[in-house]
């Protein structure tokens, strides 16, 4: 199952390391325990896991927009693997960065959502680097964003694992 979600077209498959497996079996038992509703740290409106599995984590989004529907959001299982992963280094991880390593503000700023909620993460909020485009971020019906920024009026978040690092993740 793994193996479509780590390789590129083309590629042999890579196989994720024990300590990797370990950390996102932890990860996905913290999710599922998640009191709803949860509230993330951009944005408005809320979300509950519905589920959480290797293959995907899938949320019930409740907009707080008028005119937005309610509905069910799927993260792949691979890019939550991959986002904690990263999380677990213990270094910064900006929307940005999960932005870049999902290729999708939308795709991102779920990751950023998800990965607030687990104990053991800490968000910060902050001023943006001095870098900034112009166009604010738009969210289309399905909850992408159109453009690949925070909105001016939204907090520059921060994430940082405060948690026991494995010996794979120092």
């Amino acid at each position: 199952m793994s193996g479509e979600l780590w390789a590129e077209p083309g590629e042999p498959e890579a196989k994720p390391d024990a300590a990797l497996d370990m950390a996102f079996a932890r990860l996905l038992r913290a999710l599922r325990a998640l009191p709803g509703p949860c509230e993330p740290p951009v944005g408005v409106g809320g979300f509950d896991i519905l589920y959480a599995s290797e293959r995907e984590v899938v949320v019930w989004y409740a907009p707080a927009r008028d005119g937005v529907e309610q509905r069910e959001v799927a993260i792949p299982g691979g890019l939550v693997r991959a986002a904690w992963a990263l999380t677990r280094r213990g270094a910064p991880v900006d929307e940005a960065a999960l932005r870049a390593l999902a290729a999708s503000p939308g795709r991102g700023r779920w990751l950023l959502a998800l990965l607030a909620q687990v104990p053991g993460v800490e968000t910060r909020r902050g001023e943006a680097p001095t870098l900034v485009e112009d166009s604010p971020v738009e969210n289309t019906p399905d909850g992408e964003a159109d453009a690949g920024q925070t909105a001016p009026d939204e907090p520059y978040v921060t994430l940082i694992w405060r948690g026991e690092r494995d010996d794979a993740s120092a």
